[in-house]
């Protein structure tokens, strides 16, 4: 069964670490577990008014590490989609605008 996502729920937030923040037209997001490469343009057209050209879609799964000295803390992230958007060119969006 296909959960259906309500378009204000498929994009969650941007991603900006130092390797998509080196992407040349392209912007990542992190989107809702469920949501389809489909929802994931519809949402962009509806937000930010612009149609993306390209959508590569992954998940990334839950992870866990030690932190601490002594105590050694399990710290534990957990599993999230995660879209690469290939915007076309000359277009940049303004996160500040987001949600």
């Amino acid at each position: 069964m296909i959960k259906v996502v309500r378009i204000e729920d498929v994009l969650i937030g941007p991603i900006q670490t130092e390797k998509t923040v080196g992407l040349v037209g392209k912007v990542a997001f992190k989107v809702h577990r469920n949501a389809s490469k489909l929802d994931i343009k519809k949402a962009l057209k509806e937000f930010f008014q612009v149609e993306a050209i390209k959508v590569n879609i992954t998940n990334l799964g839950k992870k866990t590490r030690m932190y601490g000295r002594r105590g050694m803390e399990m710290v534990k992230r957990k599993a999230f989609k995660k879209a690469i958007i290939t915007l076309p060119e000359g277009v940049e969006l303004n996160f500040n605008d987001f949600k």
